[in-house]
Formats: C-alpha cells, sequence, structure tokens
C-alpha cells in the first residue's frame, strides 16, 4: 500500500483511509520487523532526508526519561516512541505542524523562498532547529487557509477551509500557534505520556521502537 505522508492531498488522506490498522508485522523476522517500521515513519517524518542525515541530525542518542510510577509506566507508551521527537523541532515540520503549509514539501518551500521568520529573523534552512521559547512566524501572504486578498493593508485576512484538510486540523501540544499573527512558540520537545503519544503518528508506539532499533 501507499506510505502515508504529512500531506493535505486528497490521494494522501485516501491512502491513510485504507489503512483501516497498523501493517501485521507478526509474521516477520526482527529485522524486518525493524525495517518495515523504519520506512513507513521515514515516509511519514522525514522523507526529504538522508539516512546519514537522519543519524547525524536528527537521532537522539539518549530518550527523554521522568520520574513515573508503576501504575504510569504500565499505561506509558515505550520510551523509544520518543525517536522522532527532534524531528518535530524542524522548522519545515513545525510550520506543517501549525497548518500554515499544506504539505512537508509545501512548508520547505516556504522556508527556501525566505516567508519564515524565526525570532523575527528569515532562514532559508528548512533543517534548521528550534530551541524551546524560538517563535516562528510565517508570511499570511503564504498560508493556503488565509484569504489571498484584504480589504485594506493592515485588515485581518479571512480563514477560507481547503478541501480534505480537516484529519490534520490539530495541534500538538508542545507547539503554541497564534493564528491571527501566523505565529507559533515551541514550548518543548514532546514526551511519552501516560496512555499516549504526543508526536502525531499514523503508526502505533511500537512502531516507532522498532524504528528506534533500527539506528
Amino acid at each position: 500500500k501507499a506510505l502515508i505522508r504529512m500531506s493535505w492531498h486528497p490521494q494522501n488522506l485516501y491512502n491513510l483511509a485504507q489503512r483501516v490498522r497498523a501493517p501485521d508485522l507478526s509474521r516477520h523476522t526482527v529485522y524486518q520487523k525493524r525495517w518495515a517500521a523504519k520506512k513507513e515513519l521515514r515516509a511519514y517524518h522525514v522523507p526529504h532526508i538522508t539516512e546519514k542525515q537522519m543519524l547525524n541530525r536528527h537521532t537522539p542518542l539518549r530518550l527523554p526519561n521522568r520520574q513515573m510510577t508503576a501504575a504510569e509506566r504500565e499505561r506509558m507508551p515505550p520510551l523509544q516512541s520518543a525517536a522522532f521527537a527532534e524531528l518535530e523541532r524542524r522548522v519545515d515540520v513545525v510550520v506543517f505542524r501549525s497548518h500554515f503549509a499544506s504539505s512537508l514539501t509545501h512548508a520547505r518551500r516556504l522556508v527556501q523562498m525566505g516567508q519564515v521568520t524565526v525570532n523575527g529573523h528569515v532562514t532559508r534552512f528548512p533543517a534548521q532547529r528550534l530551541e524551546d521559547g524560538d517563535m516562528l512566524g510565517v508570511n499570511p501572504a503564504s498560508v493556503p487557509t488565509l484569504a489571498k486578498t484584504v480589504a485594506a493593508p493592515n485588515a485581518a485576512r479571512d480563514f477560507v477551509p481547503v478541501p480534505f484538510m480537516a484529519p490534520w486540523m490539530f495541534t500538538p501540544d508542545y507547539l503554541e500557534v497564534d493564528y491571527p499573527t501566523c505565529t507559533t512558540v515551541l514550548l518543548r520537545s514532546p514526551l511519552p505520556q501516560s496512555g499516549r503519544m504526543e508526536i502525531p503518528s499514523p503508526l502505533p508506539p511500537t512502531f516507532h521502537q522498532y524504528a528506534y532499533q533500527w539506528y
């Protein structure tokens, strides 16, 4: 089946709808499980970078941890589910997560065209790493969900829904998005929470665990 991407494209939504359940890896060897999980997650999270870049820039040596009770440990997804947490600090990923771009490719293009700022300075590097508290801004004229024309230069732009965007219209807990000003503040890295995984993903935590073991 087709791989799932960060995109509002109707074909991608169709691919997502076809995934009634996660791929069955029960008959796979350990190596096959890790490779299959890595393939699925790389296609979703970072399809534009090489394996070497993934290892050098975005693979954490140590995973975040915190003191937990025994009951929390039972409900907690595996810590390896945070293996892709570092990718959530990339400028292009934050632009997409904030709904300022219709796909990860679109987000990269906005950055390269100088439509994105970090702490008030234009950046042209999609892979730039944001620190806690950094503010990212996008030119409102480039946001696909905002009207292209306004009555006055400083007037607010009307929200115009884009077809097939609904499944992606959620905001992760680690981002604070201000839509009137088209800005986003990165609050912190995503962490495994009791009973759930903060990193938005179409695949279960076990796939993240296998992918981390691959790397």
